[in-house]
């Protein structure tokens, strides 16, 4: 586990090797979520489309009516919780 301190004026320096582990690069936007435990989970931004590319394990591929369609189905289901 890495080590970071708090300075005076609220900034932390995140350690180089969580950096690399996470590959952050400077400039990266990050989301802080206080949990309801106290823990802090922190998000990085996708700044960028291509970021994400990757990121899911399968080769199928969607057409954009297909990623709509899929979208909106499951907006509908989170509005109905």
């Amino acid at each position: 586990m890495s080590t970071a301190t708090l300075t005076s004026k609220g900034q932390v320096t995140i350690p180089k090797d969580v950096r690399e582990q996470a590959k952050l690069k400077s400039g990266v936007q990050l989301d802080f979520c206080v949990m309801p435990d106290g823990r802090i989970i922190i998000i990085p931004r996708s700044a960028n489309i291509k970021d994400l590319k990757g990121i899911l394990k399968t080769k199928k591929t969607f057409t954009p009516e297909q990623i709509e369609k899929t979208t909106k189905k499951r907006a509908l289901k989170r509005m109905k919780k």
